[in-house]
């Protein structure tokens, strides 16, 4: 496999939940980073419903990612 023809050019945000025990973490991060050269990988203290448990620490973190990946 090539994986610079799977590479994704453009930012990417991955949110990785370390109590997610079947979507694990860090493997899941080394995948998104491996294949994602922009990629932003933010670790939450969640299970796998980020959305649900931490909404405001996720909405705050995709907006600081928004912001900075392409502006205001």
């Amino acid at each position: 496999m090539n994986k610079e023809k799977l590479a994704l050019a453009h930012p990417v945000y991955f949110a990785a939940c370390t109590r997610d025990y079947v979507c694990l973490a860090e493997p899941s991060a080394k995948i998104v980073q491996n294949f994602c050269p922009r990629a932003t990988v933010e670790m939450f203290d969640t299970g796998h419903w980020v959305q649900l448990e931490a909404p405001d620490k996720l909405n705050r973190s995709l907006l600081a990612w928004l912001e900075k990946a392409v502006g205001k």
